[in-house]
Parts: structure tokens; sequence; C-alpha cells
């Protein structure tokens, strides 16, 4: 009998973190089940997925790129990608004025570098993308 209590508990406990789902229904709250459109979920549908913070382009562009000699080397190949017929000295000097001074147009740049998918934020393979 004890077993089958603590066999009970372990089951509720399960169901109130929401590592299991019965079929068809989802634990919204303590002891309250909702219908899924879903009926036939499995149990990794619900445990979440590890979930990777997003980055705004101003803090990439102030503390990922200007902040450490690695993002300028990796703001510098960006930019060597964007100009065409400059040299690379010159280029070397608009990576550094615009980390210098830290202003609209260092995110400007950044925006149209990094940001791929123009949703405001710089991923983890946005990040990664010039390396």
């Amino acid at each position: 009998m004890a077993f089958f209590n603590f066999f009970i508990l372990l089951v509720v406990i399960i169901l109130e973190i929401g590592l299991l789902s019965v079929k068809g229904f989802v634990l919204l709250e303590r002891n309250t089940f909702i219908k899924n459109r879903n009926s036939d979920l499995s149990p990794e549908a619900h445990i979440p997925d590890h979930v990777v913070p997003l980055t705004t382009i101003r803090h990439y562009a102030r503390h990922g790129l200007c902040g450490t000699f690695e993002g300028k080397r990796r703001f510098y190949n960006a930019m060597k990608t964007k100009f065409c017929g400059i040299s690379l000295s010159m280029i070397q000097d608009v990576v550094i004025d615009l980390c210098r001074h830290k202003k609209h147009m260092l995110d400007k740049w950044v925006k149209e570098l990094f940001d791929t998918d123009r949703d405001g934020y710089i991923s983890h393979f946005e990040k990664r993308h010039y390396t």
C-alpha cells in the first residue's frame, strides 16, 4: 500500500511540473487540466527547450563587438565583406572610429551586418556568422 501511495504521489509531482501529460490533456495549473488540440502528445513535448537569450543590437554592438579585441576583429571582417575597393587601413579606421564614438551609426552598421533575420536581436548563430 505504501508503494502505491508513493507511486501516486510521484505521478502527481511529475504532472505538476509538466514533464508528463495525460493523453489529450495538459496540466495548466495545480489540479487543472485543459484539453489539447493534439491529443496524442508525447511526454517530450512538455519539456521546455533550452532557450538561448537574445541580445539586442545596441548591447551586442557596445559589449560584444567594441568591448573586446575579438569582437573588433569580427566587426572588421564583417566590414571587409561590405566595402569593396577601399584599403584595409581605411576599413580599420572606420571600425575604430565607430567603436570609439558608440552612437547610432554603430547600431546601424551592426544591424546591417549581423542582424540577418531583421528582428532587432542578435542570436547565437548571427553572432558566429563572421568568425
